[in-house]
């Protein structure tokens, strides 16, 4: 090989190594024992023959090009023979003869603080020296805020007031003086939140978020005010997997309860240290390509987050079973799941038509609702909880009514897909979560007329569909008789009730009167309407429903009874279920 570095390129690299070098010990002084190795380096280099320089990287680049044949181009373009800069790391031979060697990650750190603090040392010899915002010395003019690049977001300014927009002077500072801090500062600053942002850590201190938000690029970050060794999945907690549409749904239900365990296991921990920890949630949103907005930042006691964790996983086992399908397809079946708080808000901006075509998404209800749900205490998490339930009966009765009605079917019309059943399936949880806040106890409206009426309608579900199956030799109209009359139960319980039992006039005479096999169902059906009409006799009648009321009778229509036949008289009874009826 004959070098492509003539003696004017040489001469400049020599010059270059001793001046640089030079300058470089002179910076870092005094160095730190530990981090002697960066000044030996230094010394080292200023004196470094570039002839053997040289004939060191062509041997470097001739064992690359002989162990990694995949790469002989770019080495022999790039190195051999071309013009691309690239860059030449040296190290001390004998390193193992200091505390670190001189590429090693703490004497990076140390030599960035060393350099920073010499900055901002300079910055502030000016005569408008005064405080940043940490109380350290800063002088006016300092340079612009760095620049991050984050997952989900991409690049991002940590501190930007455009001197060209007249508004951003009201404070009569602008661009980085907007925001006082030394360089050090803000180095620190940038640091942090790519810390908090690496990879590495996505679902213990961030997520994404955008899905809860009115933002195409959204993320949440959560850190406890004592750092673990290992950090907790705080942001799973806040934000988890609802975008996974490979999980399985009943994974993603065990998931949010074990996440809950061991988060507050872990903030246990950190409370045992420090009684008054807290936890921190900002979430970052793109407004447009410049600019990114925070959208939440709020604190609260770990203490308050590990009794609330606790009890939203309480709130969204607070539901009744829930009816499903009799599928070869194990992804429309039903299997309520316990939301995180980022994915209630991303089921409440879901709007679906009666059809329940396609969702749409509207604005309306903000992430920070979702961590109010969360944490919020007395009136102000009724509040809340009020707020979200109008949502989820206003935007998403449509979704429940059709999984009702597609479940009591059983003839896979009209068609389920797995969106439709994810979304369910999260959507039930929040409902008995959104009770739960609201102090209804599923073991107090289950036998509430409400809920009683919703199972009135899925039991006249249940036996049309019977009557269908056996007198009409299986044509279904469009729509059961269940189904059709819920608009008017939620309207007015008492003239929907009315309307049903009319109806059902027909299919109870034949049920009665009906003989063979398969009828076992059927029979069944009339006694359950029997007891569930007797049981609602005693109970008074809404004039209207509201929102919680609307949600235990949808809760009811959905909910499962189960019977096992009793093969000695042809009648079912209630008990161990030995086949999967939907009533």
């Amino acid at each position: 090989f004959t070098p492509n570095w003539n003696d004017s390129q040489k001469k400049t690299i020599r010059k270059c190594l001793e001046k640089k070098s030079q300058q470089f010990i002179d910076e870092i002084q005094p160095v730190m024992i530990d981090y002697r190795s960066l000044e030996e380096l230094a010394k080292r280099a200023a004196r470094i023959d570039i002839d053997a320089l040289f004939e060191a990287m062509k041997q470097r680049a001739i064992e690359k090009i002989e162990t990694n044949p995949n790469e002989s181009i770019q080495w022999m373009d790039n190195f051999l023979f071309g013009d691309t800069k690239f860059s030449v790391v040296l190290e001390i031979n004998d390193f193992e003869h200091f505390p670190y060697p001189a590429n090693h990650p703490k004497a990076f750190e140390w030599v960035n603080e060393r350099l920073l603090l010499k900055m901002g040392n300079e910055k502030c010899t000016t005569p408008e020296k005064a405080q940043d915002a940490f109380g350290d010395p800063y002088g006016k003019g300092e340079n612009k805020f760095p620049e991050s690049k984050l997952p989900v977001l991409g690049g991002i300014k940590l501190r930007s007031m455009f001197k060209d927009i007249p508004c951003q002077y009201r404070y009569n500072r602008i661009e980085a003086d907007g925001f006082p801090l030394t360089t050090s500062n803000r180095q620190h600053m940038k640091e942090a939140i790519e810390w908090l942002c690496d990879r590495s850590r996505e679902g213990m201190t961030w997520k994404d978020a955008s899905s809860a938000t009115d933002y195409k690029q959204a993320i949440l970050m959560a850190f406890p005010s004592i750092l673990p060794e290992v950090p907790s999945e705080l942001a799973n907690l806040f934000s988890g997997d609802d975008d996974d549409d490979e999980q399985d749904d009943t994974a993603n239900t065990a998931r949010f309860e074990e996440i809950a365990q061991r988060v507050t296991a872990s903030l246990e921990g950190i409370v045992k240290q420090d009684p008054n920890a807290t936890v921190s949630v900002i979430v970052l949103a793109k407004a447009d390509k410049a600019r990114t907005k925070i959208i939440l930042r709020t604190d609260f006691s770990a203490l308050r987050l590990i009794d609330s964790a606790k009890r939203w996983v309480e709130g969204g086992r607070n539901i009744p079973d829930i009816a499903y399908a009799q599928t070869k397809s194990p992804d429309l079946a039903l299997k309520p799941a316990i939301p995180h708080p980022a994915l209630v808000i991303s089921i409440l901006k879901n709007v679906w038509p009666r059809d329940c075509s396609r969702s749409q998404k509207v604005k309306g209800v903000r992430i920070a609702d979702g961590l109010g749900l969360l944490i919020e205490r007395g009136a102000e998490e009724r509040r809340t909880a009020n707020l979200l339930l109008r949502f989820a009966i206003r935007h998403s009765f449509p979704l429940l009514s059709y999984i009702g009605h597609a479940q009591h079917r059983r003839d896979g019309k009209p068609k389920i897909d797995k969106n439709k059943v994810r979304q369910a399936n999260s959507l039930f949880g929040l409902l008995g979560l959104l009770l739960f806040k609201l102090e209804y106890q599923k073991g107090d409206y289950m036998h509430g007329a409400p809920f009683l009426i919703g199972r009135l309608l899925a039991l006249a579900d249940t036996l049309h569909y019977e009557y269908c199956s056996h007198v009409r030799e299986k044509s279904f109209p469009p729509q059961l008789i269940g189904n059709a009359l819920i608009p008017a139960a939620l309207d007015n319980p008492g003239s929907g009730l009315a309307r049903l039992f009319e109806r059902l006039r027909v299919y109870q005479a034949w049920a009665k009167t009906a003989q063979g096999e398969n009828v076992g169902l059927a029979k069944w059906v009339i006694g359950q309407l029997g007891k569930t009409a007797e049981e609602l006799s005693h109970l008074d009648l809404p004039g209207r429903c509201d929102d919680a009321a609307k949600a235990q009778m949808m809760l009811g229509y959905l909910a499962w009874m189960k019977y096992e036949k009793d093969d000695s008289n042809n009648a079912p009874k209630e008990g161990k279920q030995e086949e999967h009826h939907d009533a």
